[in-house]
């Protein structure tokens, strides 16, 4: 950010910083923002208060957001909490990630070792099916979080 943008106290003298910094004469920002160069003078010298519809053009045109154009300053808020969001969903999928492909592990297993059993085929029927139903739902769940993950990149 201009450090002269950022010494400014008022509106005013921000607007014209901006203006001056882009080479706009008070007549060619009065003709993008459709209105007259007597109203950019007036919202330069603080005479006359910025409306919201003509903020948003304006930090449009200089490609900057509300909070330096507004309060001089660049917002802080939002790389901070997008960066914790991101490390918080990554570190869900991989947990989830390995949850899945140890059910999906545990579910071989015991499918490979109920087979040997010759003890009762219902109970072992009823493991089976249970078994198969964990490493489904593994699987899917792995697909879907290695989806997600991709999908974000």
């Amino acid at each position: 950010m201009n450090k002269k943008l950022e010494e400014a106290n008022t509106l005013g003298e921000r607007l014209y910083i901006l203006r001056e910094n882009h080479n706009l004469s008070q007549d060619e920002l009065a003709e993008k923002l459709n209105v007259s160069r007597q109203t950019i003078s007036n919202w330069e010298n603080d005479k006359v208060k910025l409306d919201v519809v003509k903020a948003t053009e304006i930090s449009r045109i200089y490609d900057i957001s509300m909070d330096e154009l507004l309060l001089g300053r660049e917002s802080d808020t939002k790389k901070p909490q997008s960066k914790k969001r991101s490390s918080i969903r990554l570190t869900i999928m991989i947990v989830s990630l390995i949850i899945s492909f140890l059910l999906i592990i545990v579910g071989i297993i015991c499918l490979a070792t109920a087979k040997g059993d010759e003890a009762s085929s219902t109970i072992i029927m009823g493991k089976s099916v249970i078994w198969y139903i964990a490493i489904l739902g593994g699987a899917i769940t792995c697909s879907i979080i290695l989806f997600c993950f991709f999908k974000k990149k």
